[in-house]
């Protein structure tokens, strides 16, 4: 026995039991707390699950939830619970696109991933392309990190070099030159 078996299946209880359909065009209370929970458990935390479900839900964050638990978990859990039930399985299925991206490295298997999904491949493309605002930051921040670098190498390029003898041995070192 797996000890990742659950207590249904160690047990034999299974079994798929056809029951009537109880509600349509709906997405239950109990539901919508149990797809933030899931999401947690798939490694989401409240504030990138916040990000998708506004992006999702075309609203803003609220900038006055700052931390993560209760105040931003209960943000989300208060937008799901107060959308219209069909943008509930918009937000399952961007999750679940989500999750597939970022499983696979390539653009390929992103792509092939999405449309395993159910989306066409002209949606999988749009949704792997690149997003130009983070490349434009993420480039301020590289020529930030460069520019340190380089003053840094201009400092140590105006020291002299210093050696003292002692008894027995010589130590070399790099001295910074006084400016006047």
């Amino acid at each position: 026995m797996s000890r990742k078996d659950s207590f249904s299946k160690r047990n034999g209880f299974n079994e798929i039991h056809e029951a009537p359909i109880m509600v349509r065009n709906d997405a239950p209370y109990e539901f919508r707390g149990i797809l933030v929970d899931l999401a947690y458990e798939f490694g989401f935390k409240p504030a990138s699950l916040r990000d998708l479900v506004c992006r999702q839900l075309r609203t803003r964050a609220d900038q006055n939830n700052w931390s993560e638990y209760p105040n931003i978990d209960n943000e989300v859990r208060g937008l799901i619970d107060d959308c219209s039930w069909f943008k509930v399985y918009d937000i399952l299925e961007m999750k679940a696109a989500n999750k597939a991206i970022r499983a696979n490295k390539t653009p390929e298997t992103q792509a092939a991933a999405l449309v395993a999904l159910g989306f066409t491949e002209a949606q999988a493309a749009e949704a792997i392309k690149p997003d130009f605002a983070f490349s434009l930051s993420n480039n301020n921040a590289n020529m930030t990190r460069m520019k340190g670098r380089i003053a840094e190498l201009e400092k140590r390029s105006q020291r002299d070099d210093v050696e003292k003898a002692g008894d027995g041995f010589t130590y070399r070192y790099r001295e910074p030159r006084k400016t006047a």
